[in-house]
């Protein structure tokens, strides 16, 4: 199938972000899942009566009544989906409640300090988003053939140029740069694009392959280098590829790699443990973990498997 490049342009509008989503494809299943975005239970708040329930409003109104005036900016900016039309109702519904003029008095401040941080921050969130979004289409653009169309299967040398764009830029690569290639890609579901589908999935793929390189250098060498084989291999090689190196012997299924045998239980093992800790410890909730949480765990299954395949495979031969 071939599509336009022409049509990545026309993916930036953010209009389109779903967080969370999930576009009904099959194989490669390796898309992120839907986020759970973790909130931190909610406490007795002193200057509300006893009756009232405290709501996650309150709790935030009250941390930033006892913030500092330099880290209300980031306040405003970690909690910007929750600062709408309901919150500024809040402050006005207290300081209605109060007979303590200098209690309403504050709590005017604050709407006024809130709302001209606000626009600030969302100056600044629509830069970047524009700076991601023109990242992410330069990246996507590397995967267009030479009249800049996009043909699936991808062709091997744009993969790997494509790879080398984002290990190079990985640093960079966070949370903006993930929900913008999800928007893409819900786009592209909602406009019944398959082709754009499958150069999105690639895009993610890649880039949450070499998130879980970047985390496995302190790997075993042997370990590493089996690893690391997988994880640099086209997703829809993969079978093919652990096919190939898996083979019965000994106790189980045993995979060769660069540095020697490595059997198919310790590449299962790492995966399942030390990279998935690893993953663990990315941000909680984030797109960016959801991503390379989805990945591990197909990489993890199609090690399970391909050593299955093997140990069946070297039972008819005995």
């Amino acid at each position: 199938m071939r599509l336009p490049l022409t049509m990545v342009a026309s993916l930036g509008a953010w209009g389109c972000i779903a967080s969370g989503y999930t576009p009904p494809v099959s194989d490669p299943r390796l898309l992120a899942r839907r986020s759970v975005f973790l909130r931190p239970p909610t406490r007795a708040l002193a200057w509300l009566s006893a009756s009232s329930a405290p709501t996650r409003l309150d709790e935030l109104i009250l941390r930033m009544r006892t913030t500092t005036s330099s880290q209300l900016s980031k306040l405003v900016a970690e909690n910007i989906k929750l600062i709408d039309t309901s919150f500024f109702l809040r402050l006005a519904e207290l300081a209605d409640s109060t007979d303590d003029r200098l209690e309403k008095a504050r709590l005017s401040d604050l709407a006024d300090t809130v709302a001209r941080t606000l626009r600030v921050a969302v100056e600044s969130t629509d830069a970047l988003a524009d700076a991601k979004s023109a990242q992410a289409q330069q990246i996507i653009a590397l995967l267009a053939d030479e009249e800049g169309n996009f043909a699936t299967p991808i062709h091997p040398d744009r993969l790997a140029a494509m790879r080398a764009r984002v290990r190079d830029e990985l640093g960079s690569h966070d949370e903006n740069f993930v929900t913008t290639l999800r928007a893409f890609l819900k786009k592209c579901v909602d406009d019944s694009l398959g082709g754009m589908v499958v150069v999105l999935q690639k895009v993610l793929q890649v880039y949450a392959s070499e998130r879980l390189l970047a985390m496995s250098r302190g790997l075993r060498p042997d370990l590493r280098d089996a690893v690391s084989a997988l994880l640099l291999t086209d997703a829809d090689a993969w079978d093919t590829l652990l096919d190939a190196q898996l083979v019965t012997g000994g106790g189980g299924a045993s995979g060769g790699s660069a540095s020697g045998s490595v059997s198919a239980d310790e590449i299962a093992q790492v995966l399942k443990e030390e990279l998935a800790q690893l993953v663990l410890e990315l941000p909680s909730g984030s797109l960016v973990q959801s991503v390379v949480a989805e990945y591990l765990g197909e990489a993890i299954r199609r090690v399970d498997e391909a050593a299955a395949r093997a140990e069946a495979a070297g039972g008819a031969r005995g």
